[in-house]
This record gives C-alpha cells, sequence and structure tokens, in this order.
C-alpha cells in the first residue's frame, strides 16, 4: 500500500511548551479538518476516533489530513446501534459516555470541538482518567444536563437525574472583570444562545483566547459562543454539522483561496496559493525531530 508522506501530526501535541497556535492555523487546520468531515459525512461515514494523534500535516505545503479510519464505520436513516466503547476518552462525545449505542455525526463534531479548545488554549477542555470522571468534568464545565438544556437526556442508560451531582452554569456577565471588559454588544454577544442555557464554566477556561489570538475580547467571545459552544452542545440533533461549521462567521474573514484543498459545492473551497509564511509559523510552535520521523508516514 502506498501511502502519502506527512511531515508530522495536529498540533498541538507537537507545541513547544508554553507557546499557542496563532489565529491563523487554528484557522486553516479547522477548517480543513471541517473540510475533511464534511467530505465523509456526506458520504455517510463517520470517523469515530477523531483526535490530535489521527490529524497528519504537511507543512510545507499547508495541508491537513484525517488520519486512521479503523474505527471509521458507514451510517443510515435511521442510524443503526453501535459500540460505545470508541473515540478517545478526551474526545468522547457525553452521549456516548451515558449509554447510547443509535449515535452518528454528532459524536465527530463533538470530538472537533474539542480539538478546536486544544488548539486555542494548549490544554484539552474535558480532562479525566476514567468515563465517570470524564462525564463529571463536562459536567462541571457546562453544568449537569437536565431534559431542559438536552431534551431525552433522559432516556440514555446511564443518566438518572439523581445519579450526578448537580452542576449550575454561572452567568458570566455577572462577573465583574467581563463587565468592565465588554460594551453593551459584547455582553448582548455573550448571552446569545439559542437554547437559552446561560453562559457556563467552560467560557473562563476558554477567556484566554483574547490573549493568544492578538484579538480583542469581544471577537474571542463571539469565536467562543458562535463556534466552540456550536461544536460542543449536550443536544447532538442541535449540534452544529460540519456544513453548518464552515459556513461560520469565525472563518468569513479567512482567506480560502489560501488552502490547498478542491472545491464541491459541499465545502465551498476554491483552489488557491498556500501562504508562504504557513510552514514557517507551524515550525516556529513545533518540535520536529526530522531524524525520528524518517519513514514513519502514514494517512
Amino acid at each position: 500500500m502506498d501511502l502519502n508522506y506527512k511531515d508530522t501530526g495536529m498540533p498541538p501535541d507537537t507545541v513547544k511548551a508554553g507557546l499557542r497556535l496563532c489565529l491563523f492555523l487554528i484557522q486553516s487546520c479547522m477548517y480543513q479538518m471541517l473540510q475533511a468531515l464534511c467530505y465523509c459525512h456526506v458520504r455517510r461515514i463517520i470517523h469515530r476516533d477523531l483526535k490530535p494523534e489521527n490529524v497528519l500535516v504537511d507543512v510545507n505545503r499547508g495541508v491537513v489530513k484525517l488520519a486512521d479510519f479503523s474505527m471509521a464505520r458507514s451510517f443510515g436513516y435511521p442510524p443503526r446501534a453501535f459500540t460505545h466503547e470508541v473515540v478517545t476518552l478526551l474526545y468522547r462525545a457525553p452521549e456516548i459516555l451515558l449509554g447510547e449505542a443509535v449515535y452518528c455525526c454528532g459524536v465527530d463534531v463533538w470530538s472537533m470541538g474539542c480539538m478546536f479548545a486544544v488548539m486555542a488554549t494548549g490544554d484539552p477542555a474535558f480532562c479525566d482518567n476514567s468515563e465517570i470522571d470524564q462525564l463529571y468534568q463536562i459536567f462541571r464545565m457546562k453544568e449537569t444536563p437536565t431534559e431542559k438544556t438536552w431534551p431525552s437526556v433522559a432516556k440514555l442508560p446511564n443518566y438518572s437525574p439523581t445519579s450526578f451531582p448537580s452542576w449550575h452554569s454561572n452567568r458570566l456577565c455577572s462577573q465583574e472583570r467581563i463587565v468592565r471588559a465588554l460594551d453593551a454588544r459584547g455582553l448582548d454577544l455573550l448571552t446569545m444562545n439559542d437554547h437559552c442555557v446561560p453562559p457556563s464554566p467552560l467560557y473562563f477556561f476558554l477567556l484566554p483566547l483574547s490573549f493568544q489570538f492578538h484579538c480583542c475580547v469581544q471577537e474571542s467571545m463571539q469565536l467562543i459562543d458562535k463556534s466552540l459552544c456550536a461544536l460542543l452542545r449536550y443536544d447532538p440533533p442541535s449540534r452544529i454539522n460540519a456544513q453548518q461549521a464552515l459556513l461560520h462567521p469565525h472563518f468569513a474573514d479567512f482567506d480560502k483561496r489560501s488552502l490547498p484543498a478542491v472545491g464541491e459545492k459541499y465545502v465551498g473551497l476554491p483552489i488557491g496559493k498556500i501562504p508562504p509564511d504557513f510552514a514557517e509559523l507551524f515550525n516556529a510552535l513545533i518540535n520536529i525531530d526530522e531524524s525520528g520521523l524518517e519513514g514513519e508516514g502514514k494517512e
């Protein structure tokens, strides 16, 4: 089997200590991953193991590709039952952790949101060593789900309203430092949520975006509220899909002509020239052991 060679894995596994990816690299990597995911989903394939280790990067060409489809499965409508022993724990969707066997594209979207958070902050959004502790981490950050915030959650095999501690969201707009930082439009944007769920502690985890992206707080909070939290919604049918994510305002100012993929109508990406600074930016942020990479490419 002849496979293309790729220089390295996806950040942040290769990011140097103390450094973060710039906005351009995050947008480029995220957009290309969403393109690949959209390509799979429209062909009724779910990956089921999205994580940084399964994303390969050609640094010189600025190409990002999904890899390792050993856990991938085709799906139909209505979706059939699958095993819940899928996806690395840090990137596993809550419906799988709660025992759901009939799942679909939403599990990949959740994993994509987790990778987005890791690229943006350098740390996993939810990180623990067991399934129950991982659930607790998610609930602490987003609040313990109820029928109001996640319709039909009570039907999941491992869910019981009395089985989990009751964590409630903290209203970010009530925090003095946020009120000082945002104007009326920023606060209005911050509280926008189509499920009427108040901002959760997840926002506190993501506040450093405003410094890492070297942009204003309002822009960072727009990214968090409009993009990441759409990817990390509890209710799978309400979770944004890959095609919708590609059209998200987060990518509105991103020059898509700079990306290498051939455009298709569901991807919306023209052929373009790779910016010469992709490799420079990437290599400035990662450790690449060239001797250790020899002969190890996979796709």
